[in-house]
């Protein structure tokens, strides 16, 4: 729970930091980013044709919420340092990850199109679940009108290495949903 509040902390911290820091243009400048992910497995109860139950073809299988505080080169290139809570509910595991991500826009117009790699480690109390996070993904970014707010979406592919000399893996396929201030 310490690492939660810790979390939580480092979070208010970083709005305060970026109401502070406001790009006057898309160009650079300093950004904060929340999002959150979720993975998606199939549900083993669900039966096609039956009416009385209420289950989904699709189940949520984890949940990762992520806040970055990055900086941004040009139209194209960003670079990020991030603290996400990871909460893995069959078999129960939870993760600390704290990451550095770098964002390259592949399309590059009024809306970006991009691809993102990150590496970093995972924090946690115990010497089970310290390891290392690998990360891929590929998305889009909105930017609202008038403002320099911007949200991307896409999907991220990610490992985590952790145990002893880290032989046992946990890899995932993400969807995510993000917020740039």
């Amino acid at each position: 729970m310490t690492s939660l509040k810790y979390l939580i902390t480092g979070s208010l911290f970083f709005v305060l930091l970026s109401s502070y820091a406001q790009i006057d243009d898309r160009e650079q400048g300093l950004f904060y980013k929340i999002g959150i992910a979720t993975t998606l497995a199939l549900n083993e109860n669900y039966e096609v044709f039956n009416k009385d139950d209420d289950d989904l073809l699709l189940k949520i299988n984890a949940l990762f919420i992520n806040n970055t505080l990055g900086y941004r080169f040009s139209t194209k290139t960003s670079i990020g340092l991030n603290l996400e809570a990871n909460f893995h509910p069959e078999p129960f595991n939870r993760f600390y990850p704290a990451f550095l991500d770098f964002r390259y826009n592949i399309i590059d117009k009024d809306d970006n199109g991009f691809i993102r790699f990150g590496y970093g480690v995972l924090i946690h109390n115990s010497k089970l679940n310290r390891g290392t996070l690998y990360k891929i993904g590929l998305g889009g970014e909105y930017f609202l009108e008038n403002s320099n707010k911007s949200i991307l979406f896409g999907i991220d592919f990610m490992r985590k290495r952790f145990g002893y000399r880290q032989e046992n893996k946990l890899s995932s396929v993400a969807l995510f949903l993000e917020l740039i201030f």
